[in-house]
């Protein structure tokens, strides 16, 4: 293949944010620090690379890390010479890596910046996660991790040591998501796409693929489930194509977050409903 897999260990502070209507997320807590696991597969060859990186948060489901995204789509990123990376995205995966390796992944850190005496750490919180950690983290650590990937920092294995002056091997990334980081996607474009916007003057992701967002994701772990008629649950307005796809057995379920096909200047997006597809195959997971 003339591909190569790096792991890296990436740490920085997050902010957690609360997202009670349709609109950019505000911030209710700053600067929690975190450490997460990163994977980068590439080719060795810089002549190789397209200048395209798909950045895929990866699926906790299992409560492991899936890399769904490479699972379906590997043989396309190699034949183009793209770059795959994948974020581990929510503290049950970190559990599962400290239960494989445990001094391999110890620095590993999503501490949710609320102590258990603050009424802001909620009792009510969703089954896979706990009152110690935050779920909430996600959303600056993906956004992180992308201002890395484009970054002229040493350790950014797609700089490929490119000198100053010569332009950044980095061209395009656009955030790849199924099934639960489907919905990970729809919040994310709706409701951290403009911060980065706000912050930048661009945003940080060219596009979205967004597959099966059966359910909406809550921005942080206290708050509560984004209903299925919410407009929360449909892309607005984030100035990239996006394209949602949704399997037979899951379009029903999500029926109510429908939208149209659009080309306007704010909203590029794309609706695409497969007929006879299931929400996985054993090849998906085989390969996850």
């Amino acid at each position: 293949m003339g591909y190569v897999e790096e792991e890296f260990l990436v740490s920085g502070t997050a902010n957690v944010y609360d997202w009670p209507k349709l609109g950019p997320a505000t911030v209710r807590i700053e600067h929690a620090p975190y450490t997460t696991r990163v994977l980068v597969r590439r080719p060795i060859n810089r002549a190789k690379f397209s200048g395209t990186v798909a950045v895929e948060m990866l699926n906790p489901s299992n409560r492991f890390d899936l890399n769904i995204g490479w699972a379906l789509s590997h043989r396309e990123f190699v034949r183009n010479g793209d770059a795959w990376v994948g974020i581990t995205a929510k503290p049950i995966a970190v559990a599962a890596l400290k239960a494989f390796d445990r001094e391999r992944y110890k620095e590993l850190s999503w501490i949710n910046p609320v102590p258990l005496e603050d009424p802001r750490n909620c009792a009510q919180i969703p089954n896979d996660s706990e009152r110690t950690t935050e779920n909430g983290l996600v959303w600056d650590i993906n956004t992180q991790t992308g201002a890395w990937l484009k970054s002229r920092d040493k350790s950014n294995p797609l700089l490929y040591g490119v000198a100053a002056s010569a332009a950044h091997p980095v061209q395009h990334l656009y955030a790849w998501g199924f099934s639960q980081i489907g919905g990970f996607l729809a919040t994310y474009a709706n409701a951290i796409h403009p911060l980065d916007v706000q912050a930048n003057g661009r945003p940080m992701f060219d596009g979205y693929l967004i597959g099966t967002p059966v359910l909406g994701t809550p921005i942080n772990q206290c708050a509560g489930p984004i209903p299925a008629d919410d407009p929360r649950r449909k892309v607005h307005d984030t100035g990239v194509p996006v394209i949602r796809v949704m399997t037979s057995s899951d379009y029903l379920l999500a029926i109510a977050a429908r939208q149209p096909d659009s080309d306007t200047g704010s909203e590029k997006f794309r609706n695409y409903e497969l007929a006879g597809a299931a929400h996985a195959t054993p090849d998906e997971l085989y390969y996850s």
